[in-house]
């Protein structure tokens, strides 16, 4: 009778956590799943500006601004998380 061994693939956020886990006993903060390419430019989704800000003093030598885009009704709603980034096709 043959001996298998198991072996688990565990994705690469898991093994960095797992490593980290057992160099210095603290496994780093949970990290919520995130879906990915949910939308693409061939079939991208639309979405709303709905705040648009400038950040910087007028003065500034460059501007940054906040911009909030309303996303629901794409399946983009309720799957992206604060932070994630996103591509935008003017129109």
């Amino acid at each position: 009778m043959q001996e298998l061994t198991v072996t688990e693939t565990l994705n690469p956020r898991e093994e960095r956590r797992r490593k980290r886990l057992a160099e210095t006993g603290d496994p780093g903060p949970e990290l919520p799943e995130v879906s990915m390419n949910l939308l693409t430019p061939r079939e991208p989704g639309v979405g709303v500006v709905v705040r648009n800000e400038i950040c910087t003093a007028r003065k500034a030598a460059g501007f940054v601004r906040h911009v909030e885009i309303d996303v629901s009704g794409t399946p983009l709603a309720g799957a992206f998380r604060s932070g994630q980034s996103f591509g935008v096709i003017p129109p």
